[in-house]
């Protein structure tokens, strides 16, 4: 059924699904209209602000990366056991490969692993390392997590191009998502880089006045009130809104198009098979 699908559907449909919810976000909390405002949405939300309620951690746009990377990592997976058989260990490598590294991806996301290593078993390594600021551990730490994951998945596609050669389209398909996801990855091991997330935030909520905006208001006092009773809650709102608005947004285009790559390289694999059975040598 996956493989089915067409690669620009899934993009479309991303990116229809995406707008749907920057308008719906930008009626509720921007313009302030209260008919758009759902009430049963934001009871479930610690803030006031429909987007929070939409794109933070474990709400919809992410819940719906996690269905786009399951698919990827289904089809993937799908590849390396239709190999199993009368297949040369070096064909079937690349795709066993893959398919560890797209579960890898979804573990992370939807269980934030690198997280849980970073507050709960860095602090365990301090004596070890030869450093100990908390910043530059964890720095390190995710930048090397990511290293490791896109070398796994760079290496696998590469021995699958080199072996099927696929189609120009599919290429492209491939550089958008390894790009994109690249940059969202990397760029997030890097947000305390010159605190870079609170600073575009910062600049977006003052070019756009949301300063000025009843439900923002309201929400920068429940933090304020969040942080004197517990010193632990260092999150500010320009963070959140670069971190979940804006990257959860991304990641879910990022994921469309990983997936619309794979189902594109699925139609050259097949081909390339149906061809060599075709024309053995």
């Amino acid at each position: 059924m996956i493989p089915r699908l067409l690669p620009t559907f899934v993009v479309a449909l991303s990116i229809s699904i995406l707008g749907t919810l920057w308008a719906w976000v930008a009626l509720a909390d921007i313009a302030g209209i209260p008919t758009v405002r759902s009430d049963w949405l934001l009871a479930d939300s610690p803030l006031p602000l429909l987007w929070y309620a939409l794109f933070s951690e474990g709400r919809a746009v992410e819940m719906a990366q996690w269905g786009l990377l399951f698919c990827s990592t289904l089809l993937a997976t799908g590849w390396w056991l239709s190999h199993l058989k009368s297949t040369p260990a070096a064909i079937r490598v690349p795709f066993l490969l893959l398919a560890s590294a797209l579960l890898l991806m979804l573990v992370e996301d939807s269980l934030n692993l690198r997280h849980v290593v970073a507050n709960d078993y860095l602090p365990l390594l301090h004596s070890l390392l030869p450093f100990t600021e908390r910043f530059v551990s964890r720095l390190t730490w995710e930048l090397f997590f990511y290293s490791v994951l896109s070398a796994m998945m760079l290496g696998a596609v590469a021995a699958i191009i080199l072996r099927y050669r696929p189609r120009l389209e599919t290429l492209v398909w491939l550089s958008l998502a390894f790009v994109i996801y690249g940059s969202v990855a990397f760029g997030s091991a890097m947000r305390r880089v010159g605190d870079w997330q609170e600073r575009l935030g910062t600049w977006l909520m003052e070019r756009l006045d949301l300063y000025a905006l009843p439900h923002w208001q309201d929400t920068l006092a429940i933090m304020e009130q969040s942080r004197a009773n517990n010193e632990n809650y260092t999150f500010t709102l320009e963070y959140l809104l670069v971190d979940h608005l804006l990257e959860e947004s991304v990641e879910l285009i990022a994921a469309s198009l990983l997936l619309a790559a794979l189902l594109s390289l699925s139609r050259d694999i097949h081909q390339s098979r149906t061809t060599s059975m075709r024309h053995p040598l």
